[in-house]
């Protein structure tokens, strides 16, 4: 487990002075991440300098990669309400977001990024994606499933 990812872990723990080193030291990393946000296994960032902003209300599956500059946040940032703990973006296992990434959702609709799918490099999701597939384009769009382009190399 690199870095980053203990620091995350240690964002939850029950010692106050453990949650805010680990706050500190993610600042200085260039990662916003609250701890609300539920982290499953396996999860990948960037070695240095990732710059990865996360909304507070989100659900992370297991083996999730991250890309520099990734934004995961409510389509609607302006409208606040602070007792809706709604989830707003569900990655499902396997989501690659590749860098400059962003994946936006909102408690009415929440945005689910289905298992194994692959976001490009400056693609904008505002809509839930299938899984095995990949988006790119601004506004985001699939442009190929997973499966025919992996049976496209073999051949």
């Amino acid at each position: 487990m690199s870095f980053v990812p203990r620091l995350l872990r240690a964002r939850r723990s029950r010692s106050a002075l453990v949650r805010r080193v680990a706050l500190e030291a993610l600042a200085l990393c260039g990662v916003d991440w609250p701890s609300t946000v539920e982290v499953g296994p396996g999860l990948r960032l960037p070695g240095r300098s990732p710059r990865v902003v996360v909304h507070p209300w989100t659900r992370i599956g297991a083996d999730v990669t991250f890309g520099r500059g990734v934004t995961v946040g409510e389509a609607v940032p302006w409208l606040r309400f602070h007792d809706d703990h709604r989830v707003r973006v569900v990655l499902c296992d396997g989501v690659v977001l590749e860098d400059g990434a962003v994946v936006v959702g909102s408690a009415g609709r929440p945005t689910v990024v289905g298992r194994g799918t692959v976001v490009r490099r400056g693609a904008i999701v505002t809509r839930s994606t299938g899984p095995d597939e990949v988006w790119a384009g601004n506004p985001a769009r699939c442009v190929e499933s997973r499966n025919v382009a992996e049976e496209g190399l073999r051949t």
